[in-house]
């Protein structure tokens, strides 16, 4: 019988160490700690995801690389359980990680993200008003791959009618106050929605918007 709480709380303040072996150890622990526990570390897993998630960034290549498949592991647990889970932290540590500087760790919150749009769409929904903001914000992101993977989340969130009437229009309020996004990426955004959403929905309700 393990008691993860109180070892999680000491884990993750060593992925925060100045100390490489701090570092590498804790996240190994982490990793082992997923396959153990399982269920059992839901009520930690915003701790133990803003952990990985700082280890993602890290310079060191052999912590990514450990960080990377500890993320993955623990995605697949949060995605599989049908036990209930806190929401509002996790949602907190991963638009936190999009303002991050480093490619890596958005993409991986962008991966969280949709998992939780697709897996509890429903408890997602009252999120979204918070959620659309700093995803639009991404998308000015200098990283083409970070763009195209927030208009997967962002198509995600309109596959209802209410937030596909809400996403275009954002994005529309975006063009007409960031000139340079609009000429930069202006069409890739259109193009991309037009192939994850249905195109001819996409342009009517531009053109409903735009008049």
């Amino acid at each position: 019988v393990v008691e993860f709480g109180p070892m999680v709380v000491i884990i993750v303040q060593q992925c925060h160490s100045k100390e490489r072996l701090n570092r590498l150890t804790a996240i190994s622990w982490l990793s082992e700690f997923i396959h153990l526990g399982g269920d059992l570390l839901l009520p930690f897993h915003s701790e133990i995801l803003g952990a990985i998630m700082r280890c993602i960034s890290d310079t060191e290549v052999e912590i990514r690389s450990v960080a990377e498949r500890t993320n993955d592991d623990l995605l697949t647990v949060v995605r599989n359980t049908r036990e209930r889970f806190e929401i509002s932290p996790l949602l907190d540590c991963l638009t936190g990680e999009l303002m991050s500087n480093d490619v890596s760790t958005k993409m991986a919150a962008l991966r969280w993200i949709y998992m939780l749009l697709e897996k509890i769409p429903r408890d997602m929904n009252k999120y979204i008003s918070d959620l659309l903001p700093v995803l639009l914000k991404t998308l000015s992101d200098s990283s083409d791959a970070v763009v195209l993977l927030c208009l997967q989340v962002m198509s995600r969130i309109s596959l209802y009618k209410a937030e596909f009437k809400l996403v275009l229009s954002s994005i529309l309020s975006l063009f007409s106050t960031e000139h340079e996004l609009l000429e930069n990426r202006g069409s890739l955004i259109v193009r991309k929605l037009c192939v994850l959403l249905n195109a001819k929905a996409v342009y009517i309700e531009m053109s409903e918007v735009l008049s």
